[in-house]
C-alpha cells in the first residue's frame, strides 16, 4: 500500500511540476512581448524627437528651392498646354 502511494504522490508532485512549467513558460512569453514593445515605444519616441529637426529641414529646403510648389506646378502644366511638333507644322 505505501508504494501506490508513494507512486500517486509522485504523480500529483510531477502534475503540479508540469502546470508551474507551463505557467512560467508563459510569462516568458509576455515578458518577451513586453520588452518588444519597451523598444517599439523607444523607437517612436526617438523618431518623434527627430521629427521637428526633419520638419524644419523640409521648410528649408522648401524655400531653398528655385521653384515653389506653386511655380512648379504652373511649370508643369505651362509644359502640357505647349502645342506638340506636329500640331505647329499644321
Amino acid at each position: 500500500m505505501t508504494a501506490r502511494y508513494d507512486e500517486a504522490e509522485k504523480a500529483r508532485e510531477q502534475k503540479k511540476a508540469a502546470e508551474d512549467l507551463k505557467k512560467e513558460l508563459a510569462w516568458s512569453h509576455v515578458a518577451a512581448k513586453e520588452e518588444e514593445m519597451k523598444k517599439k515605444i523607444e523607437e517612436v519616441a526617438k523618431a518623434a524627437r527627430r521629427l521637428p529637426k526633419i520638419e524644419e529641414s523640409l521648410k528649408e529646403a522648401q524655400v531653398c528651392s528655385p521653384f515653389s510648389s506653386y511655380q512648379s506646378s504652373n511649370a508643369y502644366t505651362y509644359m502640357h498646354r505647349m502645342p506638340s511638333k506636329r500640331h505647329l507644322q499644321k
